[in-house]
């Protein structure tokens, strides 16, 4: 009974270690080593699955709000220099938000400097 609760936990915390230990290895040839053909049934994949779409996410969120707030600054103030627009796209999500509220009530570039 110990063995077949230890069974699962073990394969993938050996998976996990191969990995790490061995990157250039192929899921194929990982899956060879432990007898499984579908990793993709292991929680460390499922993990870094998880990982992968939430650091995705993320991006996604971050361009789409960049692109946003530079859009509608250039639609209210005009172009803006490059060296602004390399500010801006350092900003994180909250701060892009609170430089969206305030360019509502922007009426030139250098309200974007004030």
């Amino acid at each position: 009974m110990q063995g077949n609760s230890l069974g699962r936990p073990l394969v993938d915390f050996l998976e996990t270690l191969v990995v790490y230990k061995f990157p250039g290895m192929s899921r194929e040839e990982i899956g060879e080593m432990f007898g499984t053909q579908d990793l993709r049934q292991t929680r460390f994949y499922q993990e870094v699955i998880q990982e992968g779409i939430q650091q995705g996410l993320t991006q996604g969120i971050q361009r789409e709000a960049t692109h946003l707030t530079l859009w509608l600054l250039r639609k209210k103030v005009g172009e803006l220099p490059l060296e602004q627009q390399t500010q801006i796209r350092a900003l994180s999500v909250e701060q892009l938000e609170v430089l969206g509220e305030d360019l509502l009530d922007f009426g030139s570039l250098a309200d974007l400097t004030e």
